[in-house]
């Protein structure tokens, strides 16, 4: 009997120091790195939760880590800053903590932009044609984004044949002429952001032999300079 006391005291000490302790928060860590060289980045990071509430950090200068304590069952928009890579949005939900209260991790690929970096290299028109297809515009408007959140970041749009001609026969250059007509045709609504891009017509493919549209970097410029 006296040695089952302490042992029902110790259960109730447990399971109340397990309620104690606060599930309604979560760390959430990682690492940084460059998309292309697997470098560790010193970057600003952007939260901001589901009621517009916004907060800064940033990453350790030397190992690229980050760390930050956030509330558990929240979804939070996170936004990259620096003005010489790829700024996009993407969200993570903080799950809350089991009884083990491990940190969330998440680690992070970023792409930092220089002349001659590859941003896409895909599909934007029909098969045999110049007509830009509903995936095509998909892909366009995602491309406006990009322009839109990366006011440093001037584009040059290569456009070319695709595999259903001669790249070297008339049909070809024809084809890719068209197509460059019709892409103006839709960047021209961009406003300011049509002036940062630039449009190449050839009639050599890319990585990819059957993409006809490939996007390049053409020069990254600090504003505040």
């Amino acid at each position: 009997m006296k040695n089952i006391i302490p042992l029902l005291l110790i259960a109730l000490l447990s399971a109340f120091s397990l309620q104690s302790q606060d599930l309604s928060t979560r760390i959430l860590k990682g690492k940084i790195t460059d998309k292309n060289s697997g470098n560790p980045l010193d970057i600003e990071i952007q939260f901001e939760d589901s009621k517009g509430k916004k907060f800064k950090i940033k990453s350790n200068s030397l190992t690229g880590n980050y760390e930050q304590l956030l509330n558990s069952n929240e979804t939070y928009k996170i936004t990259f800053l620096r003005w010489d890579i790829l700024r996009e949005e993407t969200e993570i939900k903080i799950i809350a903590p089991d009884a083990s209260f491990e940190p969330q991790v998440q680690n992070f690929e970023v792409l930092v932009l220089s002349p001659g970096t590859e941003l896409f290299d895909f599909n934007l028109f029909e098969s045999a044609s110049s007509n830009i297809s509903p995936k095509g515009m998909e892909e366009l408007e995602r491309l406006k984004k990009i322009m839109r959140f990366n006011g440093a970041l001037s584009i040059n749009i290569e456009i070319h044949s695709d595999d259903s001609h001669d790249p070297s026969s008339e049909q070809a250059k024809q084809l890719t002429d068209k197509r460059l007509t019709n892409l103006k045709a839709v960047t021209d609504s961009w406003g300011r952001f049509n002036r940062k891009v630039n449009y190449v017509s050839s009639t050599k493919p890319g990585k990819d032999k059957k993409a006809d549209t490939r996007v390049t970097v053409d020069k990254v410029e600090d504003s505040m300079k």
